[in-house]
């Protein structure tokens, strides 16, 4: 009874022995030996195409059994337009033949079109730049025989141009028709930006500006003006004004 138990305890030894050495080949086939055999001639390693432009990489990796696919383009003030910023599979992997690479790419910084002002008061106009991304960098004056007071005379850049949206616009409005006599208007109590408008309206030029502290004027008032009010002068001299500043 005992020989009958322990060639039955044998038997079932072996066979369990036997039963863990297939269960080890089945898993090392299907997870390492046929993922190998798969793998050759059907998958290739997935290339690193960022930084690169899409001709480049396209020139380098299309022969290679892959297809470049453009989904995304993205703004970047530093980065040239066309270059390869993301991708997808990410570099390194495995994939199959013919498979394609999606990419996201740069393009360039952002941009405006820089509106037409011309004609319009610079108050619009300057509404109409800000309203397209842009800022307006000065503003600056000039006698207009054609144009009435107060509408922009030029701009620069130009309309119509396509431009990094950091580039500032610079707009010249008019002072309407040129006076026929120099006189030095009186500027004396006005705040700064409407003295220096009314001297080159009176086709003078706003001279040396200095700033100092009066207790009893109000700030950023034109205190002192030279030469006075009323001098009669000549076109494009200079008023030279003195601002309150406390």
């Amino acid at each position: 009874m005992n020989n009958s138990s322990d060639t039955m305890m044998s038997w079932l030894g072996r066979i369990a022995v036997m039963l863990g050495i297939w269960a080890a080949a089945a898993l090392l086939i299907n997870f390492v030996v046929m993922p190998l055999y798969t793998r050759q001639g059907n998958e290739i390693r997935v290339p690193d195409v960022r930084g690169q432009t899409i001709s480049e990489a396209r020139q380098q990796y299309g022969r290679r059994g892959f297809r470049l696919v453009v989904d995304d383009e993205r703004f970047e003030a530093v980065t040239p337009p066309g270059v390869i910023l993301d991708q997808f599979p990410a570099p390194g992997g495995w994939t199959k033949r013919g498979r394609r690479i999606h990419l996201a790419v740069s393009a360039g910084p952002p941009t405006a079109e820089v509106p037409d002002v011309v004609g319009e008061p610079k108050d619009d106009a300057i509404f109409k730049v800000q309203a397209n991304g842009l800022k307006v960098d000065t503003v600056g004056y000039a006698f207009s025989d054609s144009l009435f007071e107060g509408l922009v005379l030029d701009q620069r850049p130009l309309s119509g141009a396509i431009v990094d949206k950091h580039t500032l616009v610079q707009l010249v409005v008019s002072l309407g028709r040129a006076p026929s006599e120099v006189v030095v208007p009186n500027v004396v109590g006005l705040p700064d930006q409407q003295a220096r408008y009314l001297v080159l309206k009176a086709g003078l030029n706003v001279g040396d500006v200095q700033y100092d502290s009066y207790v009893k004027r109000r700030n950023g008032v034109v205190v002192i003006q030279s030469p006075f009010a009323g001098t009669k002068a000549t076109r494009e001299d200079s008023v030279n004004l003195v601002v309150n500043r406390r």
